[in-house]
């Protein structure tokens, strides 16, 4: 007997309302023609979407931006509780206080159980090589986990240049 492969998704992210709404993804909402605030999605219909697309598993992240959280490595925290046999998080922290996001980057893996950070580049502005990155990469090492990035262009109306690898 063959067992069935599913897949694992990399990138994903509960369907919060604070995300959805995000000024960041105005110009995607236009694109769309969605006017109005947008519901949020419960995580109950992700994990229905997850079993319908063969999806076993999710790398699910949190969200940081200039402002703060969108979705607080906490709020990842409480998702993978409930569901640890289809999520792990993945942490987001603050690049521009690179020693506080080094202290939140440990709490995540050490008490939480994150596998890994995530970056957005175009939110901050920075690209790879900037020094706001040093420590985390340096504290990806030393908790043993991935660093992700994200390259390539912006869904949204964003800049993309620090999007490539060798700025």
């Amino acid at each position: 007997m063959v067992e069935e492969v599913k897949a694992v998704d990399a990138w994903m992210q509960p369907g919060a309302e604070a995300l959805l709404n995000a000024p960041m993804f105005e110009s995607l909402r236009r694109w769309g023609g969605v006017t109005g605030p947008v519901p949020g999605v419960p995580i109950e219909a992700t994990v229905e979407q997850m079993d319908e697309a063969n999806v076993g598993f999710g790398m699910l992240h949190a969200w940081w931006e200039p402002n703060g959280p969108v979705i607080s490595n906490d709020e990842i925290a409480a998702i993978v509780s409930r569901w640890p046999d289809r999520f792990a998080g993945v942490a987001a922290v603050d690049l521009l206080r690179p020693l506080e996001a080094v202290r939140e980057l440990r709490r995540c893996v050490r008490d939480l159980g994150f596998k890994a950070l995530r970056i957005v580049p175009w939110l901050w502005g920075l690209p790879p090589n900037d020094r706001h990155y040093y420590p985390l990469y340096v504290e990806c090492i030393e908790l043993g986990i991935p660093f992700c990035y994200q390259t390539g262009h912006t869904g949204p109306l964003g800049v993309s240049d620090t999007g490539r690898p060798i700025p």
